[in-house]
């Protein structure tokens, strides 16, 4: 597994780790101020761990857990404020972690198949 710390993606590279088309991760930017990507020279997204990490939380809100774009906004923001176990340097739970390299992981596995596949097309 990967060291993500200072690993930059784009946006199609992020939205193939979370599992979103690219437009859904710039509408919740625009619904969710936690989620700031930096943006390159040329104005291109650039996300990095703590974007990865945000987006896996808005996805696990709104899709798992069946919450509102308003309800998982509240629940971020006290998420925040109340947190109690954030990993040092980052804003990634304790709790969430595992799941967030197991997702990672998943997606580093099915990124890897289609690649391969994509080879043997190619041959």
């Amino acid at each position: 597994m990967q060291d993500l710390t200072d690993k930059y993606y784009n946006i199609q590279q992020a939205s193939e780790i979370i599992g979103v088309k690219p437009h859904v991760l710039r509408f919740w930017e625009s619904e969710f101020s936690e989620l700031k990507p930096k943006k390159s020279q040329t104005g291109r997204r650039i996300y990095q761990k703590r974007d990865i990490a945000i987006i896996f939380k808005i996805k696990q809100l709104l899709y798992d857990e069946g919450f509102t774009i308003q309800g998982a906004k509240q629940k971020i923001k006290s998420g925040n404020k109340n947190e109690s176990n954030v990993l040092p340097g980052n804003n990634i739970s304790k709790i969430n972690t595992n799941e967030f390299l197991a997702n990672l992981r998943d997606s580093i596995t099915d990124l890897n198949t289609q690649i391969k596949a994509e080879i043997k097309n190619m041959e």
